[in-house]
């Protein structure tokens, strides 16, 4: 058997590695996990439910971070609500492995605690299930759990009893990930979430969104 190892793997796997192990430090995780690349995988990313600690990434399928994507609607950049970048995609993969392995209780009692307030971050995450939905849910936590907390501060809670965020739930460290992002992510952060950041009082506010309720007859 021949096995293949990457000496320098990509910068956005290196970043993906070193929150997890940050988040098996500060949560005294006693695991290991391997991040294994496959160049014919169908997918983003996978992560085989009877498999050994392993998830499987396609770094070909995954956007890029330096563009973001093509589609306005759609951009990808890191601490979003809306991110299939490579390091999202190994931190996507690696929370379906934290929750099989490490919280096994986790998506039952989120089905429990939200039966009818879904909370769907973007459209990978509105499946049937729950699994997909936490799963986005856990990634935010993990890059950016203070939007994650002015989204719904609700489901911020909820995670938080299970385990502590590798990154800083602070404005600060929220805005130095809202500085990369383009204004139109920043736009998108408005519209969407009705999240603003609020230049004269330096602080992120958030505004309710009215929707247009249309009745048809």
């Amino acid at each position: 058997m021949i096995s293949i190892y990457i000496q320098t793997p990509h910068t956005e796997t290196l970043i993906a590695i070193n929150l997890l192990n940050r988040l098996f430090k500060i949560n005294k995780i006693k695991a290991s996990l391997s991040i294994v690349y496959d160049y014919s995988l169908e997918y983003r990313g996978i992560y085989f439910l009877n498999n050994k600690n392993e998830v499987v990434v396609n770094p070909i399928n995954c956007a890029d971070l330096s563009t973001g994507g093509t589609d306005i609607e759609q951009k990808f950049y890191y601490g979003y609500s809306n991110d299939i970048s490579l390091v999202s995609v190994i931190l996507h993969e690696s929370c379906h492995w934290l929750s099989h392995k490490i919280y096994k209780t986790i998506v039952d009692d989120f089905a429990q605690a939200f039966p009818t307030t879904r909370l769907y971050l973007n459209n990978y995450s509105a499946e049937p299930d729950y699994a997909e939905e936490i799963t986005e849910i856990m990634t935010l936590y993990l890059t950016n759990p203070f939007l994650l907390k002015m989204i719904s501060k609700e489901h911020y809670e909820f995670l938080k009893k299970y385990f502590k965020s590798p990154t800083p739930t602070t404005q600060n460290k929220c805005f130095l990930i809202y500085s990369n992002w383009p204004a139109e992510v920043k736009t998108q952060l408005g519209t969407k979430w009705g999240i603003y950041y609020n230049i004269d009082k330096n602080k992120f506010e958030k505004k309710e969104i009215i929707k247009e309720v249309i009745n048809s007859k």
